[in-house]
């Protein structure tokens, strides 16, 4: 019998992987699917009524004339029913037609379901109406009743609304418009197709996994490429459009790349950017996590142009940053553009770019570092930097380029005999492509210091090599970021030059210094003498219409202001440390500030003892990263996350009490550093446990997968 266990156990526990597996996703979906499709969304189109249309009694019915603007999603209507205070019997059907009289789609119900003086849905057919200019339709109401007593009556208005014709009751046109509420937003029986579909992905990614870690026995790098090429594509179709943070941002810069690429020059004008006729409605859509945008998602994955290339000019935030940080987007979009594709294949395309170049330069960093390689692995794969991966996030450059950075010190370090030029030439271009990257990760290139100095041919080449790495970082830092010094080092008050202006009108003062003048912040004095006005700003009351103060914590503001300052970093630390770490460890991904997706904690504290437990090694082993080394990882490590802090301090507004803006996301580029110091020979482990901890994240991710489209797939909240 064990025999016969050992000669089948893989067939044996892949069959227990399928059978649990599919339990879980059966599971997921009667809860969460099922109760999604039919999930609806609403516009109040008429929302003034007073009176009652005619009795409805037979196929005559009721007519009304309705208009669907432009790009505006259309599955059915919503009428508001009277039934006399009585349950009635037969069938209500309500007809779509154009405006010729044409029936286009139809919906019927049981005349039992309606309520009294209560909206009713009715789907035509679960097919959405898009259309793109401005459509008249009529719909029509009517009735199959069992009896002459089973009448109904449609709530309206006295009088015909603007922009409305009379409706038609029995034949006859009278005045008034029906109580009326258009479906812009409905999750269609589709859903199960995706969600089959997403399932049979995950299903594959973890038999794969399983025979190429524990069947295969493959290299750790090889491992890292297949997990992240599958789970990363899962993120990729999974997310919603503008999903991970800061997207919308991304995808506009990479789109205005493409267009200087495709030759279209001049497409941004600070506000506008001009984008493909088909693309344009989706730029203009807020950050959603929700059903729709699932449907969204998959409605359009073979979606083309449809010839619809001409430009248009949206509202766009475009980000002028290191240009290599969208290149592969860049690509992406560009290449889905020349195949003439519509927008969510091109947001694929863009994202699949960005998740190959992680995996490519990721798999390097793997495969040169020479010590726990295992545990570099892990954070390499936990949903964070995938779900990063699998969008147009430039994080996943600044990601990969500090691992890359980080494994190749490890390497001179721990595995190469001496240092060659070509090692230094390396380091000096990884460095460079950081520094502009993320001002903040120019502390990562510091971790060059612990390389021992006899590697080197001679204590001066040593010396030489450290200089030449750190200025390639700072020349090319300097050469990008010049300006943010500038910015920072700004005082928050007024600047005497802005009041010297304001002062002497016939100089011409600027609209912006008008409007300071104006505002009710600048106080001046009654008593005019000589033409010179006495001026005092209050920063304290200038206050925005979101309720943020104008004023930030600049450098100079901190400076005059220790205590408000210090008592920022204490609040933020009691009160937001925890949500920090989870999200480092995948606990909240999504766009975290604005529109935040929460998983269980359970996974949370799983990836956290994944981690840790992969930096434990084997009672034999002997311990190599200790002592000044590690202590220096750390301190560099601490720097730039203080740098990152630093940095969401000075856009903090003063009024605020805890720091705005921080991210888990921001530590992830130096995790590496911070996990590698609890490093240490006093806890071993008396087996290898590698393989089990890779799949084991492999379980959780997929675990994460499916609690995060729980929570998407049953929410109906949609922000305008």
């Amino acid at each position: 019998m064990k025999e016969t266990f050992k000669k089948y156990k893989h067939i044996v526990v892949v069959g227990i992987i399928i059978l649990c597996a599919v339990i879980c996703f059966a599971w997921v979906g009667y809860d969460t699917v099922r109760q999604s499709i039919g999930l609806g969304y609403r516009e109040i189109i008429n929302d003034d009524y007073s009176v009652l249309t005619d009795s409805i009694i037979d196929e005559k019915g009721v007519m009304q004339q309705i208009t669907v603007k432009e790009n505006t999603d259309f599955y059915g209507v919503n009428l508001n029913l009277h039934t006399y205070n009585r349950v009635c019997f037969g069938t209500i059907f309500v007809d779509l037609l154009d405006i010729n009289g044409n029936v286009i789609a139809t919906s019927s119900d049981d005349m039992t379901t309606i309520k009294d003086n209560t909206f009713k849905r009715f789907i035509f057919g679960g097919k959405n109406f898009l259309s793109e200019k401005d459509e008249k339709y009529i719909i029509h109401i009517y009735t199959k009743p069992k009896s002459e007593e089973d009448k109904i009556a449609l709530w309206k208005s006295e009088k015909t609304v603007e922009n409305f014709e009379d409706i038609k009751e029995n034949g006859e046109f009278v005045q008034g418009t029906l109580a009326l509420q258009y479906i812009t937003k409905y999750v269609t029986a589709g859903m199960w197709k995706y969600y089959l579909a997403l399932c049979a992905i995950l299903l594959a990614f973890l038999i794969v996994m399983y025979f190429v870690i524990f069947v295969a026995k493959a290299k750790m790098q090889t491992i890292f490429m297949i997990f992240a090429l599958i789970f990363g594509f899962v993120f990729t179709i999974y997310a919603p459009f503008k999903a991970a943070p800061d997207e919308y941002v991304h995808i506009a810069s990479s789109y205005y790349k493409s267009n200087e690429l495709m030759g279209i020059k001049n497409s941004f004008d600070g506000q506008k950017l001009l984008v493909r006729k088909c693309d344009a409605k989706e730029f203009t859509k807020p950050i959603n996590y929700n059903a729709f945008e699932i449907q969204q998602m998959y409605e359009g994955f073979f979606s083309t142009s449809k010839g619809k290339t001409e430009l248009v000019a949206v509202n766009a935030k475009v980000a002028q940053v290191f240009a290599p940080l969208y290149w592969v987007q860049t690509l992406g979009i560009t290449l889905a553009r020349i195949l003439g594709l519509g927008f969510i294949p091109m947001i694929i395309f863009g994202r699949i770019a960005n998740l190959l170049l992680y995996v490519v330069l990721v798999y390097i960093a793997i495969k040169i570092m020479p010590i726990y390689k295992t545990a570099f692995t892990v954070m390499a794969l936990t949903p964070i930097p995938l779900q990063l991966a699998g969008s147009f996030s430039y994080d996943t450059l600044v990601i990969s380029l500090c691992f890359l950075f980080i494994a190749y010190i490890f390497n001179l370090t721990y595995n190469k005999e001496k240092i060659e030029i070509k090692d230094i030439i390396i380091l000096s271009l990884i460095a460079g492509c950081i520094a502009p990257s993320k001002t903040v990760y120019i502390a990562v290139v510091g971790l060059c210091f612990i390389i021992p100095v006899n590697k080197f041919a001679s204590f001066k080449k040593a010396v030489a090599s450290y200089i030449i790495i750190v200025s390639c970082a700072l020349i090319m830092w300097a050469g990008y970021n010049i300006g943010v010094v500038k910015t920072l080092t700004n005082d928050t008050n007024v600047s005497n030059q802005q009041i010297t202006d304001i002062q002497n009108e016939n100089t011409g003062v600027t609209q912006e210094n008008k409007d300071i003048l104006n505002s009710d912040n600048v106080l001046q004095d009654e008593n005019v003498q000589n033409g010179e006005v006495a001026l005092q700003y209050d920063m304290y009351t200038d206050i925005g219409e979101n309720g943020d103060n104008r004023n930030y914590f600049t450098f100079g503001y901190i400076l005059r202001h220790i205590p408000q300052t210090i008592k920022l970093v204490i609040n933020t630390i009691q009160e937001n440390t925890v949500l920090y770490i989870q999200q480092v460890f995948g606990g909240i991904f999504g766009e975290v500030i604005v529109s935040p997706v929460k998983i269980n904690w359970l996974y949370t504290i799983s990836i956290i003892a994944i981690v840790f437990l992969s930096i434990l090694q084997k009672s034999d082993y002997v311990l190599q990263y200790k002592g000044m080394r590690k202590a220096w990882g750390l301190f560099v490590a601490l720097v730039a996350c203080g740098l990152s802090c630093l940095a969401c301090i000075t856009w903090t507004p003063i009024n605020y009490t805890t720091v705005f803006g921080i991210q888990g996301r921001y530590f992830y580029p130096v995790l590496p550093l911070i996990i590698l110091f609890f490093t240490n020979d006093n806890i071993v482990i008396k087996k290898n446990i590698d393989k089990i901890l890779l799949f084991a994240l492999a379980i959780v991710n997929v675990l994460i997968i499916l609690d995060g489209f729980t929570i998407m797939a049953v929410n109906t909240k949609v922000i305008y």
